[in-house]
């Protein structure tokens, strides 16, 4: 660790390029200034050329690199191990978490853990069929709440041995869950087969990308085009990241710059309560930059809907 002039502390790293042996050295400054590389650790540095689509590794004639907050480069410490946006969220609680968790999984699933109470097993339960129901309703077009409840009444007797686990029959399941049907009809209602245009709008909260780099859209919004899949599996090795995205919608983005521009967005959904976790926010985030690695192609918008939550869908 050092400090400039200012008394800024920055920290110093040398990178060895494993293709050309060519020495990079990479300061850290800002929050990357607590970064804890230690030597023989192997990292992908990405430098942001102009937009994040641009991002590639690190060429040799390169000698000098400074990573801050605001300019966009990433340094990633050991990506062979994949971690998912959830587990990488949980940063905010711990940084040492997400990758614990990734490796001591196999003794969790294997039973040497800590086990889950009822409580948490149910709740995780009801969280996956909200999930399923929502996906089904809007990638089967569902209009009508009896196709829900039907759907409903199958997932429950499919998982009654899941049921059966903290004691709960099939009907006093889908007594708990019938009062959400309602407000996964309404989203659908609301924002795939919209009568009201106006209320099936969101204002966009975001930058987006340029010939000239990137731009405020400001004043504009968005309205949903299309469901283009559900449970998408996606990684990228040059960010260490893998993981399911919820749903992938195209969005059009209106009132920019006089035009409608079509944009690809994950779309996370929870079951929770806890509306607004800054964890909540960042996955959508990681969402929407691997799916920009992944698919070669800017994501400047990401959705979240809480299921339990406010009639409402928020953008990040």
């Amino acid at each position: 660790m050092r400090h400039s002039k200012t008394g800024e502390k920055f920290l110093e790293v040398r990178v060895i390029d494993q293709s050309t042996r060519e020495e990079v050295l990479c300061q850290l400054r800002g929050v990357w200034a607590d970064t804890a590389p230690i030597p023989g650790d192997y990292v992908n540095l990405l430098e942001k050329e102009g937009n994040l689509t641009d991002s590639r590794a690190l060429p040799s004639c390169v000698r000098k690199l400074t990573l801050t907050e605001s300019n966009g480069h990433l340094l990633v410490i050991q990506p062979d191990l994949l971690l998912s946006p959830a587990s990488l969220s949980t940063y905010f609680e711990c940084p040492r978490k997400a990758v614990l968790s990734e490796r001591l999984k196999f003794n969790i699933d294997m039973g040497y853990g800590n086990e889950e109470d009822d409580r948490g097993m149910k709740a995780r339960f009801f969280g996956n069929i909200l999930h399923l129901l929502f996906q089904k309703c809007i990638t089967n077009g569902w209009g009508e709440i009896t196709e829900l409840s039907s759907a409903l009444w199958e997932m429950l007797h499919e998982n009654s041995v899941s049921l059966w686990s903290f004691a709960y029959t099939e009907a006093e399941a889908f007594k708990e869950l019938e009062g959400r049907l309602r407000e996964i009809h309404d989203w659908h209602e609301t924002y795939i087969r919209p009568k009201n245009k106006s209320r099936a709008t969101l204002p966009f909260k975001g930058v987006l990308g340029g010939p000239q780099g990137t731009q405020e859209a400001n004043g504009a919004v968005l309205s949903l085009r299309e469901v283009r899949g559900t449970e998408e599996y996606i990684y990228s090795p040059s960010l260490g990241l893998k993981g399911m995205v919820d749903v992938t919608v195209e969005v059009a983005l209106h009132g920019w710059d006089g035009g409608a521009h079509s944009l690809v967005a994950p779309l996370e959904l929870k079951s929770g309560k806890n509306w607004g976790q800054p964890a909540h926010r960042a996955q959508v985030v990681l969402y929407a930059l691997m799916m920009s690695h992944y698919h070669k192609q800017q994501i400047s918008v990401g959705l979240l809907h809480y299921l339990s939550g406010p009639f409402c869908t928020t953008n990040y």
